[in-house]
């Protein structure tokens, strides 16, 4: 293991944390297929009440409903302490290589490292980097897996309705995916005005008095007030872009709500449908068109890690690590 982990690669990170890797995957998988079940035992409960069935029936739907419900939420805590556990460790490792890198460079190279930068890289980064990590395996599984439930359990009630119902969420992923680019370099540009900012306030720290004595603290802060400025506004953007589009997604995502009232609503009348079968299916729908719209959030959030990644992969040189520093790493 150790001698094929390599620092420079994201997927090592992943092979090395297989146990926790091959839990998360099991109890994603099946929680996440098994999610559609609580619409569609929610749906039964309903038809059994409102039908006048026995008490006992009655009880046997509501027993079987949250059974269902303990069973997929027990999952859903499982795979969420995997994951979490994975980007603890993650982190850790990534710190250790990093702090190896920065003790084993000679003393002229570490002094043109600017301070604030190495700081952001080690701490914010990483952090950022392994986050990005854990959130993409959540969201695969919180979203891209549900979404095919979700989908294959509204075909399972009506082939028709749900491919009319389904055509504005294409369309609300093709529009995040054009965005992609644009709110990568936008993360990028917060990225090093944070960093740029945090080289500015250590100098301001280190060399208060020297300003004092050269007359030139008034410019010193003028400066730090700028940089700072430019770290708002750039900051503002990066988060207007990762949160502020996911509404408008669901918009678009929301808008297939009118056929499934309309010939869904037919399809009770004519007897085809119960009002458990449609109360199952649009709670169904919203759910899926919810999981589409913050689609894009899987495509922010690999963009954020991506631009972390690329500052942290500089001291990820795996020429350059002792046998000693690797291991440090391999602690849990």
């Amino acid at each position: 293991m150790k001698k094929n982990f390599k620092p420079d690669q994201l997927k090592s990170y992943f092979l090395a944390e297989k146990p926790l890797l091959f839990g998360i995957i099991l109890t994603g998988t099946i929680c996440s297929l098994f999610m559609v079940m609580i619409n569609v035992m929610q749906g039964r409960l309903l038809d059994a009440l409102l039908d006048h069935d026995s008490f006992q029936d009655l009880m046997m739907a509501a027993l079987y409903f949250v059974g269902t419900v303990a069973f997929i939420q027990i999952l859903r805590l499982l795979k969420r302490y995997f994951t979490r556990r994975f980007a603890n460790k993650t982190t850790q490792r990534m710190r250790s290589i990093m702090m190896g890198q920065l003790i084993q460079e000679e003393l002229p190279t570490l002094e043109k490292t600017q301070s604030g930068d190495m700081i952001t890289r080690i701490l914010s980064d990483v952090e950022l980097c392994s986050e990005g990590m854990r959130k993409v395996m959540t969201e695969v599984f919180d979203t891209g897996m549900l979404i095919i439930s979700y989908f294959f359990g509204m075909l399972a009630y009506d082939t028709k309705l749900s491919f009319i119902a389904l055509i504005s969420i294409p369309i609300a992923s093709f529009l995040a995916t054009m965005m992609k680019r644009f709110v990568e370099k936008k993360n990028q540009m917060a990225r090093e005005a944070n960093s740029k900012w945090a080289n500015i306030t250590l100098s301001q720290v280190e060399h208060v008095l020297l300003y004092r004595q050269n007359s030139v603290e008034k410019q010193q802060l003028l400066e730090y007030e700028m940089a700072q400025k430019d770290l708002k506004n750039k900051a503002i953007v990066a988060g207007v872009l990762e949160n502020a589009l996911a509404p408008f997604y669901e918009i678009l995502s929301m808008i297939g709500i009118l056929p499934v009232i309309i010939l869904g609503g037919q399809y009770v009348m004519e007897g085809y449908w119960t009002i458990g079968d449609l109360t199952a299916y649009i709670s169904i729908f919203v759910l899926l068109a919810q999981k589409a719209s913050k689609a894009a959030k899987i495509f922010n959030i690999t963009q954020k890690a991506s631009v972390s990644w690329k500052r942290v992969k500089k001291y990820m040189q795996p020429e350059v690590i002792k046998p000693e520093v690797l291991s440090c790493a391999y602690t849990s």
